[in-house]
């Protein structure tokens, strides 16, 4: 990384939580670190489940609000035309990627990440290149506990914890 140069991705933002789990995890006299812990850990999961997916199209983790009639209507057109280069392809292009970026694409939630990678379900990944990921149905349920837990942190339910230093 270069001087006045930030460079991030969804890899970049997996490690960097792992690692403050970690930094988290050491620190047992911060009351709070649990909660930091746990909020970093989820994330870093998350994040690495995305990143398994994303390969090269974000689209494969997005999903779209319902379109309106219009939409629907540009939309079919859209596929209708894929590969044609001419005007009507060019200007609807430029409404795709306008479309894409706007209000309504949204991450895929964490459950349907989960269940994208142990499938192998998502459009155009190579059989041979990307197997599906074998996470137990044990570990399925371990991932949504700790989800479980971020998401009382993160959503302000009170919760106590019994924090034990065993210095």
């Amino acid at each position: 990384m270069s001087d006045g140069f930030f460079e991030n991705d969804v890899k970049i933002n997996a490690v960097d939580f792992l690692e403050k789990c970690i930094t988290y995890l050491k620190d047992s006299h911060d009351k709070m670190a649990l909660k930091w812990a746990v909020i970093c850990m989820f994330q870093a999961v998350y994040g690495l489940l995305v990143h398994r997916i994303v390969s090269s199209n974000y689209e494969y983790v997005t999903s779209f609000s319902t379109p309106n009639k219009e939409e629907k209507k540009k939309l079919k057109r859209y596929i209708e035309l894929e590969g044609e280069r001419d005007q009507e392809w060019d200007e609807l292009s430029r409404w795709y990627s306008e479309f894409l970026w706007s209000q309504k694409a949204k991450l895929d939630s964490f459950g349907k990440v989960l269940d994208k990678a142990r499938k192998g379900q998502w459009p155009g990944h190579s059989a041979a290149l990307y197997k599906c990921l074998k996470i137990s149905d044990e570990t399925v349920v371990q991932l949504g506990n700790l989800k479980e837990l971020r998401n009382q942190f993160m959503h302000y339910r009170p919760i106590s914890f019994l924090w034990h230093d065993s210095d």
